[in-house]
């Protein structure tokens, strides 16, 4: 069957499939894209895997494959896709695969990999996907990173990569995500990555980074997580961090720092319609603390309710975040179990559009869901509602809204003073459903925005004399 001379697409996932790979598999010469993951396969991939054929999109993740990964998938010239995570395959990561300049996402993560990170395979124009944690990979990054300006994603946590940081780093313009815990990185940390200008996760913990933490950390405005902990950084807390409006997340814990950090703890927004656009202008510091915040758990602070079950205001997560969305969608995995989820749970129309790419979910895909829920409530309509045909709701809004302006999509029914008030609302909604994940505001603004419009509304509303 797998020698058939035409056959471009073989496509057996998620099945109960095991014993070894058929020799002529890898060797089918239109062989495009292979997708055999999450099944019970085991045994190498053969020596010369891929060298004939011409494939694009390989994905054997979830198996039992053993073995060094093959020097020739990507003899063709053509791959994009390598996703070869949760096997046992050993050995270094082949040399050649430093030549492929099609790949475009890299997942060799939860295998038994060792040795060096081939240098040009660091630095892969295409690729915006770099995922090697929970291997034992050794040696230091190279500095011909600086080639992979593509790149969004760098996990290397759960290794053993040494040496320092190299300042190449600061010219990744488009890293959002970079986690590398759990080594043996040493020396300081390189001020270069302030240039990170969209970094929204940064977690170097677990390691023996020294020195000062550099001040102009304090220019990453996207910084939503920064995990120092576990180093040996010593001088003082830059009060820069302090100034990080995103910031919901800081752990600097078992260092040798000094000082005070003041943090902010909300943004506040302006909303009025008379402002050409629309961003956090201010901050302050609210007279509440998290743990009254907490407290407030019940089901008197039930704040919207759509296809998918009760949202709460919020319930304290593992260690990981301050705060998720809760009962629906990703809420309803997470329970008490702190452990790493691999699928999601929730209906469709809710989930934020990264997740099909990466499945992993955080608290930027819990804001997008709550966003849903919100312009369900000032729509009146269901994320996958009959009447507005293929499209799901957030596409189905911004594009009523680009060609009739905002009030076209809210609820008919609505009475003509709370307009003004739903309107605010749905600006709130549409930040929090942005496609670009570091773009939605933490679920602390979004709260505090939706209490400004609740006060700014109240004297608006007059109830009518009784009559007499």
């Amino acid at each position: 069957m797998f020698a058939a001379p035409m056959l471009a697409s073989v496509h057996m996932y998620q099945n109960n499939l095991s014993g070894r790979l058929p020799a002529t598999l890898g060797a089918a010469p239109s062989l495009s894209d292979l997708r055999i993951f999450s099944n019970q396969l085991s045994g190498p991939l053969l020596p010369e895997f891929g060298k004939n054929c011409l494939l694009q999109f390989l994905d054997t993740s979830d198996n039992r494959l053993s073995g060094p990964i093959p020097a020739t998938l990507c003899a063709s010239g053509k791959l994009k896709h390598l996703m070869l995570l949760d096997n046992e395959f050993e050995g270094a990561i082949p040399v050649e695969l430093g030549q492929c300049r099609t790949l475009t996402r890299v997942r060799l993560s939860n295998n038994r990999l060792s040795g060096s990170v081939p240098p040009k395979f660091w630095g892969l124009p295409g690729v915006y996907l770099l995922e090697l944690r929970g291997n034992a990979l050794s040696g230091t990054v190279d500095p011909a990173i600086a080639g992979a300006q593509n790149l969004s994603k760098l996990l290397l946590q759960d290794n053993r990569v040494t040496g320092a940081l190299p300042a190449k780093l600061g010219t990744l313009a488009n890293l959002q995500e970079f986690k590398a815990s759990n080594n043996c990185f040493s020396g300081p940390l390189p001020p270069s990555l302030a240039n990170l200008s969209l970094l929204d996760n940064l977690d170097l913990s677990h390691n023996s980074f020294s020195g000062e933490i550099p001040r102009d950390f304090g220019r990453l405005k996207k910084l939503s997580q920064l995990y120092l902990s576990d180093n040996h950084l010593s001088g003082n807390v830059p009060p820069e961090l302090g100034e990080i409006i995103e910031m919901n997340s800081l752990d600097l814990s078992n260092n040798e720092l000094s000082g005070q950090c003041r943090l902010y703890k909300i943004s506040a927004a302006e909303l009025d319609d008379e402002k050409s656009s629309w961003v956090l202008t201010s901050y302050h510091k609210v007279d509440f603390s998290e743990r009254e915040i907490v407290n407030c758990l019940d089901e008197s602070n039930v704040i919207g309710q759509g296809g998918a079950g009760k949202v709460y205001k919020a319930v304290v997560g593992p260690q990981e975040y301050g705060a998720k969305v809760a009962d629906f969608g990703v809420a309803k995995t997470i329970g008490d179990d702190p452990a790493t989820m691999s699928i999601i749970a929730g209906s469709c129309g809710y989930t934020a559009p990264e997740y099909a790419y990466t499945l992993h979910v955080a608290e930027k895909s819990d804001i997008y869901s709550f966003g849903v829920v919100m312009l369900e409530l000032v729509t009146g309509m269901k994320p996958m509602a009959p009447e507005i045909g293929e499209m799901d709701l957030v596409t189905w809004v911004s594009a009523t809204i680009e060609q009739n302006g905002l009030e076209s999509v809210l609820e008919q029914t609505l009475a003509e003073q709370l307009k003004d008030e739903m309107c605010k609302v749905l600006k709130i909604a549409l930040m929090c459903v942005s496609n670009l994940p570091v773009s939605r505001p933490p679920m602390r603004a979004v709260v505090t925005m939706l209490l400004e419009v609740k006060e700014e509304n109240k004297p608006k509303l007059k109830v009518a004399p009784l009559a007499v």
